[in-house]
């Protein structure tokens, strides 16, 4: 069965879990089978949320930028394993696959841009002797959850923001690869 990713660990789902079966759509083989997890693991993942957004928010927006790229860096250099990945588990074609990778990596290069993205900003003399200032901070923890047909192309967009967040995966998005290189050692993205 599939483990959950909650933080930086991939653990088994809480114990009575029932499951689904996922098929290599080309051959209608059971490949995994994808846990229906439940209250206990979803409240371990927003709780490894919660301790993991003291430290996240503090980090410098530029050391958020470089950890960005470097987790760009790791999706272009897996580009066609990704691609194959979503190929045997969604059934969709390589070259249809290769372009969600693709997609997914542009919503990485977006977060890139988060400098300029997360400035203030100054009005002066909005009004008689009025200045409106705009200061963006991190508010807390969030939840996004893909669609299971397009994890690749949606997952990545929350991780390049202020908010650390946990990512409860679509049906299939466990297979789709974006996991795993957020949890191994040396990816920039392990929490």
């Amino acid at each position: 069965m599939i483990r959950n990713l909650i933080g930086a660990e991939w653990r088994s789902p809480a114990d009575g879990v029932s499951s689904l079966p996922i098929f290599n759509p080309a051959t209608g083989q059971e490949i995994e089978q994808v846990p229906l997890s439940r209250q206990p693991d979803v409240d371990a993942a927003v709780n490894a949320a919660v301790r993991a957004f003291p430290g996240w928010s503090r980090t410098a927006l530029m050391e958020r930028v470089r950890l960005m790229f470097r987790f760009k860096a790791l999706l272009e250099e897996h580009f066609e394993e990704l691609a194959s990945i979503i190929t045997r588990h969604h059934g969709k074609t390589l070259e249809e696959s290769r372009g969600e990778v693709r997609r997914g990596i542009e919503v990485v290069d977006f977060a890139c841009g988060a400098p300029t993205l997360l400035q203030g900003r100054t009005l002066r003399d909005v009004s008689g002797g009025v200045d409106q200032d705009l200061y963006r901070y991190p508010v807390g923890v969030c939840a996004a959850i893909p669609p299971f047909n397009f994890g690749c192309s949606r997952s990545p967009s929350s991780r390049g923001t202020r908010s650390s967040s946990s990512l409860p995966s679509g049906r299939h998005s466990g297979l789709s690869g974006w996991p795993r290189y957020f949890s191994r050692r040396d990816s920039p993205m392990a929490c």
